[in-house]
């Protein structure tokens, strides 16, 4: 069976194996939605949809996932079978989505745990390279471009840049008062600021629901 699974280790906890040799190409990063995305996964559940649809988060090069003949020992270590530690992909999007709350309402400081978190970030470590592309043409009478391009060594640190993109450029997320999750409002969204559903059908379920409640409550 293709694709990826939440596999247990005991004390070690859970991690996220892929179940196959075979990969499929992919452009995780386009868009540019891709952090708001990972900041809606809250729950192993979401998590593993969300790797199934993206791929690997911290991995240095898309690996090809393992396929194993047999369920491995208890004392086999995940990292040897290519797979990522599903607690701390969670705490990563906690802090994505930390961080687009507090962008929206800065009334409060964030807290310890995201802000340490933050601190880590700014080591010099890099989240990939920068270099300059010409485009097709090249420079020349025709034209042509030169534009610097990011290129991320993981799709985490790919999604770090777009979440810091995001905050720098000024843009506010509101949650759904249905489903809970992040959207974004304000311009360039198509939603107003203080929006309070992620989707005019959303809005309309939401109105539904009341209304249906307050016909069953007694008179």
């Amino acid at each position: 069976m293709l694709g990826y699974e939440i596999k247990r280790f005991g004390r070690l906890g859970a991690y996220i194996l892929g179940r196959s040799d075979k990969t499929v190409p992919l452009n995780p990063l386009a868009g540019g939605q891709t952090y708001l995305a990972f900041a809606q996964v809250d729950s192993e559940e979401r998590l593993l949809r969300f790797v199934e649809l993206h791929g690997f988060l911290e991995h240095k090069k898309t690996p090809k996932p393992v396929r194993r003949k047999a369920d491995p020992p208890f004392e086999l270590l995940p990292e040897q079978a290519d797979g990522e530690r599903v607690k701390d992909l969670l705490e990563q999007a906690l802090r994505f989505r930390e961080i687009l709350q507090w962008n929206t309402n800065r009334k409060e400081r964030l807290s310890e745990e995201a802000m340490a978190w933050i601190e880590c970030l700014l080591e010099p470590e890099g989240l990939g390279r920068v270099y300059l592309d010409l485009g097709p043409s090249g420079l020349g009478p025709a034209g042509g471009s030169l534009r610097p391009v990011f290129k991320p060594d993981t799709l985490l640190n790919g999604m770090l840049w777009q979440l810091a993109l995001a905050v720098s450029s000024g843009k506010h997320f509101r949650t759904c008062t249905l489903c809970g999750s992040l959207f974004q409002v304000g311009s360039g969204s198509g939603r107003r600021v203080h929006a309070k559903y992620c989707s005019r059908e959303h809005r309309a379920l939401f109105h539904s629901l009341n209304r249906s409640k307050n016909a069953r409550a007694p008179a």
